[in-house]
C-alpha cells in the first residue's frame, strides 16, 4: 500500500500490476482507484475479515472467507477484472493442479478470482468459482516475475513484503504455521527477486504477520522504501 503511495506521488508509470495473495487484493483496490481510496479500504480491512473463525476456535479451526468475500464485495467495485485503469493480473494455483501449476488470470470475476488467490490449506479455505476450486499460489509462485515479463510491458520492479521470513512472535496455533508458510515462501522470494530488473523490500520483519494493528506502521515503511528507490534510481 505504502509503495505504491510513494510511486504514485512521485508520478512513477505503472503499465501493469501482477500479484499474489494480498498483493493481488491491494494492486486490484489500487488499479481501479487511487491510494486514497485504497489506504481507506485498509483501513477498514480487519483480521476478522480474513480470518472469520470465533478466537478460541482459531487453533484448530479454518477460516471461511465469508468475511473477506463481503469486504472485496464492498471494496472492489467492479464485476471483471479487465475493467480496472491498468491491467492487473492475478495468480493463483488451483486445487490438485501440479506441484508448479498455476492460474494466471486478468479477466472474469474479480472478486471470485480475488477470493480464489488467498485460500490456504488449514488456515482459510480454497473457493470455487468457474469450475476451479482454487488456492493460494504462494507456495508454487510467490513472486511471479515471469508472468510480469511475458506481458512485454517494459521493467520489471517487485516488490518484497514477505521479509526474511523470520517472524518468530506468534501468539497462537494459526500464526504458528502462518510463519511456518512464510519462512518457505521468503526463500522462494530471494531466488526469483533475482530475475527482476528492479526491486523495493519494504521493513517488515519487527512485524507479526496477522498484526494488523500495524498496518500504519507498514504503509509509512512502504512509503519510505519506495521513495528511497525513487531517489536511487534518477
Amino acid at each position: 500500500v505504502g509503495v505504491l503511495r510513494g510511486l504514485e506521488e512521485s508520478h512513477i508509470p505503472i503499465r501493469a500490476i501482477v500479484g499474489v495473495e494480498m498483493g493481488a487484493m491491494i494492486g486490484t483496490i489500487w488499479a481501479i482507484s487511487n491510494s486514497n481510496y485504497l489506504e481507506w479500504e485498509i483501513h477498514k480491512f480487519h483480521r476478522a475479515d480474513l480470518l472469520d473463525v470465533p478466537l478460541l476456535g482459531l487453533r484448530d479451526g479454518t477460516a471461511v472467507g465469508k468475511r473477506y468475500f463481503k469486504f472485496l464485495d464492498a471494496s472492489v467495485k467492479i464485476d471483471n477484472l479487465k475493467k480496472t485503469k491498468i491491467p492487473v493480473t492475478v495468480v493463483s494455483a488451483g486445487v490438485g493442479m501440479a506441484k508448479d501449476g498455476v492460474l494466471v488470470e486478468s479477466a472474469g470475476s474479480a472478486k471470485d478470482i480475488l477470493r480464489g488467490a488467498i485460500g490456504l490449506d488449514t488456515i482459510l479455505r480454497s473457493h470455487t468459482w468457474n469450475s476451479i476450486e482454487r488456492e493460494s499460489a504462494v507456495l508454487q509462485n510467490p513472486m511471479p516475475v515471469d508472468v510480469a515479463k511475458k506481458m512485454g510491458l517494459g521493467k520489471t520492479l517487485c516488490v518484497d513484503a514477505v521479509g526474511s521470513g523470520e517472524v518468530t512472535h506468534s501468539k497462537n496455533g494459526i500464526e504458528t504455521r502462518i510463519a511456518t508458510i512464510m519462512h518457505s515462501v521468503a526463500t522462494n522470494v530471494q531466488q526469483v527477486i533475482k530475475d527482476c530488473d528492479s526491486s523495493i523490500v519494504v521493513a517488515v520483519d519487527s512485524v507479526g504477520y496477522l498484526d494488523f494493528d500495524a498496518k500504519a506502521n507498514l504503509v509509512y515503511q512502504g512509503k519510505i522504501a519506495a521513495q528511497k528507490w525513487v531517489e536511487q534510481n534518477k
